[in-house]
């Protein structure tokens, strides 16, 4: 056993060897930080719209939380595993199959509570908008009971996956083990079909509200990212028949990752409108933007056609310059027009106030004329 610890020690980092295993620590690593931002998200959100966090948000943090931990359980599994074959860890060593396999089941919990909290937020947002209408409160509590029910029989069937118990971490005890392949389709089926089923409530309780066309068609899709929620559990179904246990262990795991992230959009999304932009703020960022490039076309054309004129007098540079304010030129009738903004020159005569009937009765009186002459590019 010595030797074995000691074989283990010596190992390297080696995980980029296997590309499955490799493609699984990238993804855990990139989307756990950002389902965690998009939980603080919600609470800056809260917090704007001067809301008080409610039952939702703090679900929302236990499917965070635990999104987090499933995360970190599989990082450590497959740091365990380093890049080898299932069979050949059990073969050069029993110990950390046995730590991989720990790690595993942890995992596997975790993932449990996360899928029961992230849709009791989800199910506690559709109370607090719609639960005056009976029916549809009546189907949240179902709905919501229903998943609780899964968490306590999945719970349970995992623990009797293998018979005896601690033959899940020792394959070299005597006993069975039930195939992983049943244990998913077992798992994802009515965790799915109870996705699908939040989905439809959503769209039935989304019909009747006095909202215009594009409005509902928003919230439908919003929303309707539980559906894909479901459609990921059947991709993780048909992962587990590849004839590959490696391969299927690290994919699984992947599209765990995606299905959690996914799921925690549905959750914190109808909340964050009031820290997203607004349609105005894109109009005036649009609009912005296309006049500074117009202004850097246009002041790049004129340096153009002062450059000329001042190399064919041959004395250009030694003129006298008129001051300018914030680079800008008063333009005269000879000037270059290249500005997109010029100065607008005025014309009048000047008066005094005194001299003039304010109320402008008398039809003799004196006016002021104003003349502006604009050069347009």
């Amino acid at each position: 056993m010595l030797a074995k610890e000691k074989k283990t020690v010596k190992m390297g980092f080696e995980l980029w060897k296997n590309s499955t295993e490799f493609a699984q620590l990238i993804v855990l690593t990139i989307f756990t930080p950002i389902g965690i931002g998009l939980t603080v998200l919600r609470f800056v959100a809260a917090y704007r719209g001067m809301r008080k966090p409610g039952l939702e948000d703090w679900m929302a943090v236990l499917a965070a939380l635990f999104f987090m931990l499933t995360n970190l359980g599989a990082l450590i599994a497959i740091s365990i595993l380093n890049g080898r074959q299932i069979a050949e860890e059990v073969a050069q060593s029993p110990l950390d199959y046995e730590h991989m396999r720990k790690w595993d089941i942890a995992a596997l919990y975790f993932y449990f509570a996360h899928t029961l909290s992230v849709k009791l937020s989800v199910l506690a947002l559709y109370y607090r908008i719609f639960s005056v209408n009976r029916p549809y409160r009546i189907w949240i509590y179902l709905l919501g009971a229903a998943q609780t029910v899964l968490f306590i029989i999945f719970c349970i069937f995992q623990a009797l996956q293998c018979r005896p118990f601690n033959r899940y971490f020792d394959l070299s005890i005597p006993g069975t083990c039930t195939d992983e392949g049943t244990v998913i389709i077992g798992g994802e089926t009515p965790n799915s079909l109870i996705d699908f089923a939040m989905v439809i409530l959503a769209m039935f309780m989304i019909r009747p509200l006095q909202l215009s066309s594009a409005m509902k068609w928003r919230l439908r899709v919003l929303f309707g990212l539980g559906a894909l929620v479901g459609i990921i559990g059947f991709i993780k179904i048909a992962i587990t028949y590849s004839p590959s246990n490696l391969y299927a262990f690290s994919m699984v795991s992947i599209w765990t990752c995606v299905q959690m992230f996914v799921s925690l959009l549905c959750c914190c999304l109808p909340v964050l409108h009031p820290i997203l932009p607004t349609a105005a703020f894109w109009s005036r960022f649009s609009s912005h933007m296309v006049s500074y490039m117009t202004f850097r076309r246009a002041s790049g054309a004129r340096t153009t056609t002062q450059s000329a004129k001042e190399s064919s007098n041959g004395k250009g540079f030694h003129r006298t310059r008129e001051p300018r304010l914030a680079a800008w030129e008063y333009l005269e009738d000879n000037s270059a027009r290249g500005l997109s903004w010029p100065e607008a020159t005025h014309q009048t005569d000047t008066y005094a106030l005194r001299e003039h009937n304010l109320r402008g009765a008398h039809s003799e009186s004196h006016s002021i004329l104003v003349e502006r002459r604009f050069d347009v590019v």
